[in-house]
């Protein structure tokens, strides 16, 4: 290609990241063009397009259903939070009184202070009785291929931006095509029309996700170790999570009070990943507090970028529980074959030696207090800094509370 044409291809480009579900989009610029020169004009701007609300009469339908429902009960995704429709969500969701089960990463589409805001463990409790389910910017996969998910001739409303998700993965009473913001909005509208007064369920929900609490928080260490997180990190603060055990138990249990507070590789499973995230995290969300939570074996896949974080300054905080070991490989092993392991020990370095070597602040804690002073402490210093913590086998928390 030549020069001149690429100012058209990056405006196509950016055309195509805002149609439908938005996401990243590629433009290969082949190398001779790299090295080439020639007079370019540059173009102006593309406009986002408007974000369709859906058809007006799907619309319609979905409201007289929620409207006439008893016990409607919502499921939510990233959708919602990618599209900025939290404040539409809470005005339907109180409207309704409909408990809100947030999937990882839709945590923080409502605070978690707010009595709607379920757990996993409780929207199993309360799925039985739901005679409308709505899903809304997600893909609803865990819900429809566990036991505990809709079964039979379940009322399900789904609302999601990409025409492809509606009914992948369950089968939908309605199926709205609409930008969750665009959407919610145009229900709230129509739902108001339809709805009747409701009393609140602020005592009911708070005593079932009370609970449910109860049973999550049973689990150790990860429980301590996360509400110890929790404890210090500002409501504003950033979860960079991964695939480790602190991660699997926060995706539970962990409580997020903001939109974009929380981040999780999510169903792609992709082991390494948190680290490096969490670096660009913190370049991108400076004024925020971001604090990486890694395995030693996931943390081991980009270690190398301790150098990157040293070399720009970047003043997250990184965490390594570390087991030496990939920790979940070995405990299915040794579950599942008898002991047999294979592959799953690690041999590692001293990471605060590891860490000072590069020119990171190096710490260590032993203990959910300890972690608690060095979070403090850390947060104070605003540096690049790395704690390790080291840790035990743990518990599988899918097994203890009958997830999967």
């Amino acid at each position: 290609i030549e020069p001149a044409t690429i100012p058209a291809l990056v405006n196509e480009a950016v055309a195509n990241m805002w149609a439908g579900r938005i996401r990243p989009v590629e433009v290969e610029v082949p190398p001779d063009t790299l090295f080439a020169s020639e007079e370019v004009a540059l173009l102006g701007g593309v406009e986002r397009p408007a974000r369709s609300a859906g058809d007006p009469d799907v619309i319609e339908r979905a409201a007289k259903l929620l409207g006439n429902a008893k016990n409607p009960l919502f499921f939510v995704g990233g959708g919602v939070i990618g599209a900025g429709a939290t404040a539409e969500l809470q005005e339907l969701a109180e409207m309704l009184q409909a408990p809100v089960m947030m999937t990882p990463n839709g945590k923080g589409a409502i605070s978690y202070r707010h009595y709607l805001a379920q757990t996993l463990m409780s929207t199993r409790e309360l799925i039985a009785d739901a005679d409308v389910i709505f899903a809304i910017g997600t893909r609803f996969l865990e819900a429809s291929t566990q036991p505990w998910g809709p079964k039979g001739s379940r009322t399900v409303i789904q609302l999601d931006i990409d025409p492809e998700e509606i009914g992948r993965n369950t089968p939908v009473t309605v199926g709205i095509e609409a930008d969750a913001r665009a959407g919610l909005s145009a229900l709230v509208e129509r739902v108001a029309v339809h709805n009747s007064s409701r009393p609140s369920r602020e005592a009911e929900l708070t005593a079932l996700r009370t609970a449910a609490e109860a049973k999550i928080d049973a689990i150790q260490p990860q429980s301590g170790f996360a509400h110890a997180i929790r404890a210090e990190l500002p409501d504003d603060g950033i979860f960079v999570g991964e695939m480790t055990q602190i991660a699997y138990w926060s995706g539970i249990g962990f409580p997020v009070y903001e939109p974009r507070t929380y981040f999780t590789p999510g169903y792609q499973g992709t082991l390494g990943w948190g680290y490096p995230t969490s670096l660009g995290v913190k370049v991108g969300a400076s004024d925020k507090v971001v604090v990486s939570v890694n395995g030693d074996g996931g943390f081991g896949f980009a270690l190398n970028e301790l150098a990157t974080q040293a070399h720009h300054g970047i003043a997250s905080i990184t965490l390594v529980f570390n087991d030496s070991a990939y920790g979940n490989v070995r405990r299915i092993q040794n579950v599942e074959f008898n002991g047999r392991t294979i592959a799953s020990e690690l041999h590692n370095p001293d990471y605060v030696k590891l860490a000072e070597s590069f020119g990171v602040t190096g710490r260590q804690a032993t203990t959910p207090a300890g972690l608690r002073t060095q979070l403090a402490e850390s947060i104070k210093a605003d540096e690049p800094t790395l704690i390790e913590i080291p840790v035990e086998a743990m518990p599988d928390p899918w097994k203890i509370l009958s997830i999967r």
